[in-house]
């Protein structure tokens, strides 16, 4: 009796064509259903994305996403890593948006920033850090909009930029400083407009201009 050897092709995220939403076989006009192998992996269901997928880095096959898929809309725990294993970003998605915590961390494992969503914008206070661990910015949002004090930093802890927004417009008194310390502008805002004398320096202290 002969026997007879089947092998089975496996399909790719390459092998298939995306179109909108939804993914078809190359050359066909039917939704994909099935698993897919290689770089990405899971499994697609007339077309779309369904329940857990993995992909890999390309430059050494590292583990890259994690993210699961409702209908098509990423849902739920995400986490990707950068090509040295160390986390990157880890966070939530609802509904295809991101929600609620989010953290993103530099590849040397420090904090890069962290902050959270509502219903896909940013929402409260955001912090985020210089790969040296320094503060380099702390800033909030409203409904998406800038909103309240946006405080920045030089990576050697000098103060660089203090300003502030009202529902997405500059608003406020607003200064600027160089990494030396020195102050380098001055100046107030008004409804998105600059307002009022405004005083440039130099970054050896003396004035530029007002």
């Amino acid at each position: 009796i002969r026997k007879m050897i089947v092998m089975r092709y496996k399909m790719t995220i390459d092998d298939l064509n995306k179109r909108g939403d939804i993914y078809y076989k190359k050359f066909t006009d039917t939704p994909f259903t099935g698993k897919v192998s290689g770089q990405e992996q899971g499994k697609m269901r007339d077309g779309i994305k369904e329940g857990a997928w993995v992909s890999y880095h390309g430059s050494n096959g590292e583990l890259f996403i994690k993210e699961s898929y409702k209908n098509g809309k990423k849902e739920g725990e995400w986490i990707s890593y950068h090509d040295n294993g160390q986390i990157s970003k880890k966070g939530s998605w609802k509904d295809g948006d991101p929600e609620g915590e989010w953290v993103h961390y530099h590849d040397n494992g420090q904090l890069k920033d962290k902050g959270s969503y509502k219903n896909g914008k940013h929402e409260g206070e955001w912090v985020h850090y210089h790969d040296n661990g320094q503060l380099w910015m702390k800033n909030s949002r409203k409904n998406g909009k800038k909103e309240g004090e946006w405080v920045e930093h030089y990576d050697n802890g000098q103060l660089e930029s203090k300003s502030s927004y009202k529902n997405g417009e500059e608003e406020g008194e607003w200064v600027e400083h160089y990494d030396n310390g020195q102050l380098e502008s001055k100046g107030s805002w008004k409804n998105g407009e600059k307002h009022g004398e405004w005083v440039r320096y130099w970054s050896n202290g003396q004035l530029s201009h007002k």
